[in-house]
């Protein structure tokens, strides 16, 4: 930390780095104020950065000389009455003094386990319109916008809005289930392509690689759930479904990889390319939820296919041979195990 931020950063310091940076001290001039948290919901006892307190570091750029010869610099005071006040003074060269404005706006959160730090621009609601400089005008706005979103969105227009991107993109929506459990499975037409691979590559990049990435929505409990292939033309692991997902229980999971499963026999029928197990194969993670998901929706699956003879216990026991676990997901897991002076 040389106290010279710029560009767009996030960084976080734990409590001994950030008082050796001297509570992450600025040579820049900037105004400083901590945001109003008239609702409690801000702490710096907070377990996560996101809820911890946060205040702001507003740069105020820099006084610049008009003249392109002159070199000279001024810092500028960080009240508006000081910089007016600045600008009335001629440069040493005898030129006016111009105010060059910045958007860079730093955040602090500071929380249980330290300082989380973002800088980058802002930009301002005067760049819309210059009648909202007047606070009291923003304010307003902000109330009405807000009321209107409040008003406008219903379980009847979600459910309209639902069935519109339904009927103008044919084939898209590849499973929706909506209630306790509710998965919503996509994937365009060049994603369906891929699934059925005739040929087995030389390289390590056959099957499918399913993952779920946690922090995608807004509402935390929901995950999107990915799962991938390895593309021969591009060279590149692309993404053949993403699921909405409500929940991470096993169920959810099975009815991700049943809209796969259906879409891998519908994409074989369609080749006349002979489903087999193999190209059902999955790599994923440890995760007990994700394998008893993948477990419940093959021994499905199956069960729908009518040649298929096998019994429940005979497909259990065929899952569990086209299903790897991560090598990645087990080093890292390792290695917290490892780290817990508790466990070891």
């Amino acid at each position: 930390w040389d106290g010279w931020p710029d560009g767009v950063l996030n960084l976080d310091f734990d409590w001994p780095a950030f008082e050796k940076t001297g509570h992450l001290m600025l040579h820049w001039s900037y105004r400083g104020n901590t945001l109003s948290n008239k609702k409690g919901k801000h702490s710096t006892s907070a377990a996560r950065w996101q809820d911890g307190r946060v205040s702001e570091r507003r740069c105020m750029g820099v006084i610049r000389c008009d003249n392109e010869r002159c070199d000279i610099l001024v810092r500028p005071q960080t009240r508006k009455l000081g910089i007016d006040s600045q600008l009335l003074q001629p440069c040493q060269c005898g030129a006016t003094l111009q105010h060059q404005k910045c958007p860079i706006v730093s955040r602090l959160y500071t929380w249980r386990g330290g300082v989380h730090y973002v800088n980058g621009p802002q930009e301002s609601v005067a760049d819309i319109s210059p009648v909202l400089v007047n606070q009291d005008r923003v304010r307003k706005e902000r109330q009405r916008i807000k009321g209107s979103i409040r008003g406008g969105i219903s379980g009847n227009n979600f459910v309209k809005d639902f069935a519109q991107l339904d009927q103008e993109n044919a084939g898209f929506i590849v499973w929706s289930q909506i209630g306790h459990v509710t998965v919503i499975a996509l994937q365009t037409e060049f994603m369906r392509s891929l699934l059925a691979r005739e040929a087995v590559l030389n390289e390590p990049v056959n099957g499918l690689v399913s993952d779920a990435a946690h922090k995608f929505w807004k509402d935390r409990d929901s995950i999107l759930i990915v799962t991938s292939t390895f593309s021969e033309e591009l060279l590149r692991w692309v993404p053949v479904m993403f699921s909405y997902s409500n929940g991470q229980s096993a169920e959810h999971y099975k009815c991700h990889f049943l809209a796969l499963f259906l879409s891998i026999a519908k994409q074989c029928a369609d080749r006349s390319i002979v489903l087999t197990d193999k190209m059902l194969a999955q790599v994923m993670d440890y995760g007990e939820v994700q394998r008893a998901g993948f477990l419940e929706a093959y021994v499905l699956f199956w069960k729908m296919q009518r040649e298929d003879e096998r019994s429940e216990s005979q497909l259990r026991a065929d899952a569990t041979c086209v299903l790897k676990g991560c090598q990645e997901h087990f080093r890292a897991g390792t290695t917290r195990i490892k780290r817990n002076g508790n466990i070891v």
